[in-house]
């Protein structure tokens, strides 16, 4: 009887731990798949990889309702990139707070504020996904890629719903970013946009 006794205590206290590793190993699992959607930031003076762009365009494409990616549409967004701050390499930090023309692309503020104020709210949710709670919308915008990204690929569907249509050439892409992203206020060109790609992207494009 004694033996018995002893045997299941031994079982008990054997059940005991191996839970108690179940709790502890449960937390780094945890973290480990929320760091595959870590937020990702840039502070400029440093040129992006582009390849993993190109990756976490998809894979953000594939969480806005809206969105139907396309390799042309991943194009355009890292054109416009390459275009605006020279693949993250501009130091745009130190001069925004001149131009109010905000991180990678080169947001007005108020631009970013209509993108989310005019969505659907499963659509802004899906883009608050990337969104840091601890720095404000300015920073954001500022700072963080996949927020940006997001904005991006929401701004120029907002501004032409048939845009898949119309970017199949960097031409036609430098025309869509000349009309909806540099507009008529801005001194970029059609010339000036291909150019930047031709030279800052080379076979990326």
């Amino acid at each position: 009887m004694n033996l018995i006794r002893c045997t299941l205590v031994v079982l008990m206290l054997l059940l005991s731990c191996s839970c108690e590793r179940a709790l502890t190993y449960a937390n780094p699992i945890e973290s480990v798949a929320k760091q595959s959607n870590d937020i990702w930031l840039h502070h400029g003076n440093k040129k992006l990889d582009v390849i993993k762009l190109k990756y976490e365009i998809y894979q953000i494409s594939k969480t806005l309702p809206n969105i139907k990616y396309s390799k042309d549409l991943s194009n355009l967004i890292v054109e416009t990139i390459a275009v605006e701050t020279n693949l993250g390499q501009s130091n745009y930090l130190k001069h925004d707070h001149k131009t109010k023309n905000y991180g990678l692309g080169q947001f007005v503020l108020s631009t970013a504020k209509n993108i989310l104020k005019r969505k659907d709210q499963k659509t802004y949710t899906a883009i608050m996904k990337y969104y840091d709670h601890s720095m404000s919308l300015k920073d954001n915008v500022r700072k963080n890629v996949k927020f940006t990204i997001a904005l991006q690929l929401e701004y120029y569907h907002m501004c032409d719903k048939n845009l898949l249509t119309k970017i199949s050439t960097v031409r036609e892409r430098a025309k869509i970013w000349k009309k909806h992203y540099n507009t008529y206020k801005g001194s970029g060109t059609v010339e000036q946009y291909i150019a930047c790609v031709r030279k800052r992207l080379g076979n990326h494009s």
